[in-house]
């Protein structure tokens, strides 16, 4: 991610870089998609890494919150198919 954002910044010189809160709960809820836990781990470890390359536009608590839910609503249906 980091190589991404240089190029980007050679080409296009000094310029703001950020990360949409919408973004990392699309990447997250995509996480928690995953078929392996193999898979979820690699994918987390991505987001958390691009997470902590730019800085995020909007509200921290937006991001723990949406974060929160999606972990909460994939934990439910795990639940559900677990119990049928």
């Amino acid at each position: 991610m980091r190589q991404i954002l240089e190029q980007v910044k050679a080409s296009q010189g000094e310029i703001d870089i950020g990360l949409s809160v919408v973004t990392v709960a699309e990447l997250v809820h995509g996480a928690y998609r995953a078929k392996t836990p193999e898979q979820q781990r690699g994918r987390l470890a991505f987001i958390e890494g691009y997470a902590r390359t730019c800085p995020c536009i909007g509200s921290g608590k937006i991001i723990t919150t949406g974060i929160e839910e999606v972990s909460m609503s994939h934990a439910a249906t795990k639940q559900r198919r677990n119990d049928a």
